[in-house]
């Protein structure tokens, strides 16, 4: 325990900063996956077996059974069929082994469609196979068994075709035969005795005949049901891609490579360097063919071969950068044209993949895969070729950029426990070793994020855990002199304005930066982050009917206003002259003085 908690100890002391932040950079990150060869081919491993023989001899076997128990029974011998017993149990076994087998290869009487010639029988069993591969094959064997000097010849065309099953297997039949033969002459010995059986004083001369014909019989019944199982065994295996070692033993294999491999083209080899304890390894990245034709089963292993360039791949991911590192929220990023690239060690040539799903891993840090084109990169230069193969101050004009203004919540795992982090909010997290006391890091803008083997960061919206499984990836780390955000694409003088006064910022969280790619097959994304960005407010996108809208409704308040004004103005006009137009004071005298009469005066009333 005390060596543990130091081991991580010293772990978390080697990292005193798990935080890389990438404020300058070109918007994409390549990260080291490994070695890639580009498969040129292959070397087609030939085994057969010939299963002619085995009918015939269960036959023979039949008849020796059936004729001893016959002789047993003549000669009273009740030993003999006591060990009888067992003798045809293991024969009917075999039998019924044969007919499995048979069954398999049932389509005798059926003439396929492949092979037009009359009388020839074909039936493929397991793997994938054409008609003019199973024709070569079975034109390498004829070769072979011809003439084994054809052997140089056959390996130019990538076939190899083994001899060491078929020997094995002619021992074994020699050996079957030597066992008929052997039981034959003691049938004819022991015919004779059981036919002058009152002549024998000795009745153990009798039972050591019997036990002959029996040691023999056994022995021929175990040797072709080894052969059987053998044979059912390599055809079941072969449904699984493994190669029996009955048909093909590792050690027989690495001796044909060895002492034919010579004989590979010049531009092609065999993807692992040829030691006895690789041949595992190749015999595992191989695939294996299994098919009956002509009395024979024939199993083919296909090992790949592949170019001698060495290409160093890369993961190509978008970075998205920040335009202002305290307010990240303006991000550009370089949308890579395919999410794989390869490059050759000297440089001048790569490959493009959008998956690895088609290629066979070896120890996750060698690939192998089926490349349609290797590129020059001078004659067809990418944005990802030139970024890595030359020294360059600004962005490639292949290079297709694209400008992100919103919140970004994103993590994305690399190889050996590091992660890419985008964060426009600053983040708190924590880091677990188990052992150690809990550290707690902050995050903020554009980074990469590297943590101790065997640890667990937590952090607002995801759980990181890391392994111990960390890669010796002998590949250079690329360098860059110039940043996107300083190029003149994505300046923020020119790129600032246009978004954050005339779009709305959009939330991303929990993104792939995988997604972000030109050629990915979830292209629906990319199309619809382009509307989410390029879309603008309502006011700015109708802003010209909005302004035509507000001048016509201003114009008729306006002369309305001017209508209501104009209203009060003439009432107040005739108000006015209506008062000006009233009789004078002279006047109103001569017309009283006309029209008075006179009043008379009050006065009192007397009361009497």
């Amino acid at each position: 325990n005390i060596l543990i908690l130091f081991y991580f100890s010293g772990a978390i002391k080697a990292h005193p900063d798990f935080v890389q932040p990438l404020s300058s950079s070109p918007g994409i990150y390549f990260d080291r996956i490994g070695k890639l060869n580009v498969i040129n081919g292959q070397l087609d491993i030939v085994s057969y077996v010939d299963i002619l023989h085995i009918n015939p001899h269960l036959n023979n076997l039949n008849q020796i059974l059936l004729t001893t128990k016959l002789l047993c029974k003549q000669a009273n011998n009740n030993q003999c069929d006591s060990i009888l017993s067992p003798l045809t149990v293991r024969y009917n076994d075999i039998k019924r082994e044969y007919n499995s087998i048979s069954h398999l290869i049932s389509n005798r009487q059926k003439r396929s469609a492949w092979f037009g010639a009359v009388g020839t029988a074909f039936k493929h069993i397991f793997g994938t196979l054409d008609e003019d591969d199973a024709l070569k094959y079975s034109s390498a064997i004829d070769t072979i068994q011809k003439d084994n000097k054809k052997l140089a010849e056959l390996m130019k065309q990538n076939i190899l075709v083994t001899t060491s099953t078929l020997e094995s297997f002619k021992k074994s039949i020699n050996q079957l035969d030597n066992n008929q033969n052997q039981i034959s002459i003691a049938l004819n010995q022991l015919l004779n005795h059981t036919n002058n059986i009152t002549k024998i004083s000795n009745i153990l001369i009798l039972e050591n005949k019997v036990n002959s014909i029996l040691t023999n019989l056994e022995s021929s019944l175990l040797t072709l049901s080894f052969q059987l199982e053998d044979l059912t065994n390599a055809i079941t295996l072969c449904s699984q891609n493994i190669l029996h070692p009955f048909i093909l033993s590792p050690g027989e294999l690495y001796r044909e490579l060895v002492n034919n491999g010579r004989h590979l083209p010049a531009d092609t080899r065999i993807p692992l360097s040829l030691r006895l304890e690789n041949i595992h390894v190749i015999m595992s990245l191989s695939k294996v063919v299994c098919y009956y034709y002509n009395d024979k089963l024939v199993f083919v292993l296909q090992i790949p071969l592949v170019m001698n360039d060495e290409f160093n791949l890369y993961h190509n991911l978008a970075l998205p950068i920040p335009h202002n590192a305290l307010k990240p929220n303006l991000f550009s990023l370089i949308l890579p044209s395919y999410s794989y690239t390869a490059i050759s060690k000297d440089k001048l040539s790569f490959c493009n993949l959008d998956s690895l799903d088609k290629c066979r891993s070896v120890n996750s840090e060698f690939f192998l895969c089926q490349i349609p084109t290797v590129l020059s990169t001078n004659g067809h230069p990418t944005c990802e070729s030139e970024l890595l193969t030359k020294t360059i101050s600004a962005l490639p004009v292949q290079c297709q950029t694209k400008t992100i203004f919103g919140e970004l919540d994103i993590w994305k795992p690399l190889v050996n426990n590091q992660w890419i982090y985008v964060q426009s909010q600053s983040s708190k997290i924590s880091v677990d070793c188990g052992v150690s006391e809990i550290r707690e890091l902050k995050v903020f803008g554009t980074g990469v994020l590297h943590t101790p083997e065997m640890c667990t960061v937590y952090t607002k919206s995801t759980r990181l855990i890391s392994t111990n499984n960390v890669l010796n990836i002998s590949i250079p780390i690329p360098t860059f002199d110039f940043s996107i955000i300083n190029d003149s694409c994505c300046k923020l003088d020119t790129k600032s304005n246009s978004l954050e006064n005339s779009a709305s910022p959009i939330s991303l969280q929990g993104i792939d930066l995988d997604e972000f790619t030109l050629n990915n097959i979830n292209g629906k994304f990319i199309s619809d982050l382009n509307k989410i960005i390029e879309e603008k407010p309502l006011l700015t996108k109708y802003g010209t009917h909005y302004l035509t809208l507000t001048f016509l409704i201003s114009l008729i308040v306006l002369g309305y206003v001017i209508f209501k004004l104009s209203k009060l103005v003439h009432r107040f006009k005739s108000n006015f002259h209506v008062s000006f137009s009233k009789p004078t004071p002279a006047d109103d005298v001569v017309s009283t003085t006309q029209s008075v009469t006179p009043i008379p005066e009050p006065r009192y009333r007397e009361v009497v």
